[in-house]
């Protein structure tokens, strides 16, 4: 009896083993399939109705200027973060390598929906406690915020100094032109 049973098992083991992957390939398609499908039914959301998830209320450090003077170029910096990037240590990249990791042989090949799960990464990972989000200020020190690592002129440029801790230990640094169009980038040091 016991020599049945071992049988059964040895022979269910082996039909798992088997089929598992192509359970697996089953599965991986339908979870791209499915992420594909809401990318598609939400849209590209992206720009200031995407960085609204960005909930920086309450880490926000504007110092001394006043929030009617600092509004447009934050929310264009909140943009940008969410924006692709070439800067291999940015936020959004950052975040990427994160959700591949998780994601591992699920990782969609589509670029914009990797963009999308990666941004959905990166607003997770901003909202969550110890996000920093500093306005430097020019003539101001006091340890508030870092330094931008590229020297950029605090004169002619809105500069936030941001730490994500349950991202990385990078430090990133977002940089918005004072004039209009208030052109933006972001960049992290590590």
């Amino acid at each position: 009896m016991l020599e049945g049973l071992w049988r059964q098992s040895w022979l269910i083991t082996l039909l798992v083993m088997a089929f598992a992957p192509i359970v697996e390939a089953k599965a991986s398609d339908e979870v791209q399939a499915k992420a594909t499908h809401r990318s598609q039914r939400q849209g590209k959301v992206v720009g200031r109705d995407r960085a609204m998830g960005l909930h920086y209320e309450k880490i926000f450090d504007r110092g001394s200027v006043s929030a009617a003077v600092i509004d447009k170029p934050l929310a264009k910096a909140l943009e940008a973060l969410l924006e692709p990037s070439e800067e291999l240590e940015s936020p959004i990249n950052n975040a990427k390598e994160m959700a591949a990791g998780r994601y591992k042989s699920n990782w969609p090949q589509d670029r914009d929906l990797q963009l999308k799960i990666a941004g959905d990464s990166l607003i997770d990972y901003f909202n969550r406690v110890g996000t920093e989000l500093v306005l430097l200020e020019e003539g101001k020190k006091g340890g508030r915020g870092f330094a931008p690592e590229r020297g950029e002129d605090l004169k002619m440029n809105w500069v936030f100094s941001l730490t994500i801790p349950s991202l990385s230990d990078h430090i990133y640094w977002i940089v918005v032109a004072k004039e209009p169009p208030y052109k933006a980038y972001v960049y992290g040091f590590n």
